[in-house]
């Protein structure tokens, strides 16, 4: 015996007896034949409507102690008949077919929804948990929103968040702005970029005097440590000077970036992600310099020490093959691996120093670009939203069985409610808000093991 499955509104009693309009399904698989009740129409709005082919007229719904059960459409294979009293709707006849199904005798499950919860539960039909091979409730919501002839809201859940979001990061920068105007009116910004470089310059030029020396008790090799030193300490004096004739254009780099910095703390925070990248570029050069020549001594020892081995690297196959070596072969790798391994020391000192001065910064202008992001995607709105338990914001389905009445059939009453707060923020982000890739903490540290370079983050 196949299952009956009625959907009715809950306030399908509210209003005066009409024509049940929705659509029928079936489910072989389950034996279930489903009425999807979506609403209810006077015979004038039905005359009209069939006529135009927009609804599917189901059954009838008539008033407690009226007889109005005989309609021009009683003689349809599909129908069922409500009796609209007045605490609930009771369905009195169920027609599937060439059968009239009683609730006494056969499996009659009426459930009851709440029409304007359905109809305004933007995220319900996004939720991954009611993607079901039959999701009864989710075809029901199609045919409500479509038979109820809603119109597709333009201030949609992540429409609204994002401008909300806009307004307070707006508002927010130019508070921000004027707050600061005084100090930046006072004295130029460049000062402060300036003297903020003046220390970072003094900070770096006493790292490579230091190592210079005997850094940590080390002894490293001294004439390529002072080579390393001076070239070092050569292009922290050149990105000095640059910065210093480069002062006019500061100027007018910081009336640029003020008017830019109304449009708000996102714009901000950009800026001084780009105002730190500018300050630290003379340490990105140093860290390249330094990288690349740990990278070339660190696999220079890797290809030479092969040699001991009688193997070689085929580059055409990428494998490692035998080979065989002359004597003068061995005697120049020898040497040349016994130089690469005495100099790694000093190599290596460097490279760590530069290295976490580097990690250091793509750090810090990481967390600026999260920090951005977050200010982007702002969950006020849906977050209001959510507090309200407002309908917009329903993505789950809470059932709930009514107590079962002799000669009536099973009553079910489901209700739209929010999920969690963070399921209903993940599902509401702008779609023009981009996240930023998540961090390979794994690449990250193998690649400063061997020395490859470290981008942003």
């Amino acid at each position: 015996m196949n299952t009956v499955l009625i959907f009715l509104p809950s306030n399908i009693q509210d209003c005066s007896p009409g024509y049940l309009v929705g659509k029928i399904e079936q489910y072989p698989v389950d034996k279930a034949n489903v009425f999807f009740v979506c609403g209810k129409r006077s015979e004038c709005d039905v005359y009209k409507e069939v006529t135009d082919s927009k609804v599917n007229v189901i059954g009838y719904c008539f008033k407690s102690g009226s007889n109005e059960t005989e309609t021009f459409f009683h003689g349809k294979e599909n129908w069922v008949v409500v009796w609209a009293d007045e605490d609930k709707p009771i369905i009195k006849e169920v027609k599937s077919g060439t059968n009239t199904l009683h609730s006494v005798k056969h499996k009659l499950v009426c459930v009851l929804y709440d029409v304007h919860s359905v109809i305004h539960a933007e995220l319900l039909l996004d939720n991954a948990h009611y993607q079901l091979r039959y999701d009864y409730f989710k075809t029901l919501a199609d045919n409500v929103r479509t038979m109820s002839f809603v119109e597709h809201k333009k201030v949609t859940l992540k429409i609204g968040n994002f401008l909300l979001a806009r307004t307070v990061d707006i508002s927010s920068g130019i508070f921000i702005l004027y707050w600061l105007m005084p100090v930046l009116t006072s004295s130029s910004l460049t000062h402060y970029l300036l003297s903020a470089a003046n220390d970072v310059v003094t900070a770096l030029q006493e790292l490579p005097i230091w190592l210079m020396g005997v850094p940590a008790g080390f002894k490293l090799n001294h004439a390529f440590n002072t080579m390393l030193g001076k070239f070092f300490l050569y292009h922290i004096n050149l990105w000095w000077t640059f910065l210093v004739m480069a002062k006019p254009l500061l100027e007018l780099a910081f009336q640029i970036f003020l008017c830019f910095g109304q449009l708000g703390i996102t714009f901000q925070v950009s800026i001084l992600a780009d105002l730190l990248a500018l300050v630290s570029f003379h340490v990105y050069c140093i860290y390249v310099y330094a990288a690349r020549l740990y990278y070339l001594q660190l696999y220079g020892l890797v290809a030479l020490f092969r040699l001991f081995l009688g193997k070689k690297r085929n580059p055409l196959r990428d494998r490692i093959d035998s080979c065989h070596y002359s004597t003068d072969q061995l005697f120049m790798g020898t040497l040349a691996f016994t130089i690469l391994l005495f100099l790694l020391p000093t190599t290596l000192m460097y490279y760590v120093v530069f290295a976490a001065l580097r990690v250091a910064i793509v750090g810090l202008g990481g967390f600026l670009s999260r920090i951005r992001y977050l200010i982007e995607v702002l969950p006020l709105y849906v977050t209001i939203l959510w507090l309200f338990r407002s309908a917009k914001v329903g993505s789950n389905i809470f059932w709930k069985v009514k107590p079962k009445v002799k000669g009536e059939p099973l009553t079910m009453w489901v209700q739209v409610v929010p999920g969690s707060w963070w399921e209903t923020v993940v599902q509401c982000v702008p779609d023009s808000a981009q996240p930023p890739p998540p961090v390979d903490w794994f690449k990250l540290l193998q690649d400063l093991l061997v020395g490859r370079l470290i981008y942003p983050v």
